[in-house]
């Protein structure tokens, strides 16, 4: 449940550090046939979210993303 997934790694620029990004789902649910797919409950697709989808998307290409 609520697997979580790095989006962007920290990282540390001119003495200042910034934290990684990243994207907490509901559920990972993985099928008989190998199949991952990863769902998460939106009541409603904010700003932020619309951008860590996009970022998810290229990072995991390999898994399914499904909004309920």
């Amino acid at each position: 449940m609520q697997p979580k997934f790095e989006l962007l790694p920290g990282f540390k620029k001119n003495g200042r550090t910034f934290r990684a990004i990243t994207y907490t789902a509901d559920f990972k649910v993985t099928y008989a046939d190998g199949h991952v797919e990863i769902i998460d409950v939106k009541g409603i697709k904010t700003e932020v979210f619309k951008l860590k989808r996009k970022i998810f998307e290229f990072q995991y290409p390999d898994l399914t993303l499904k909004i309920v």
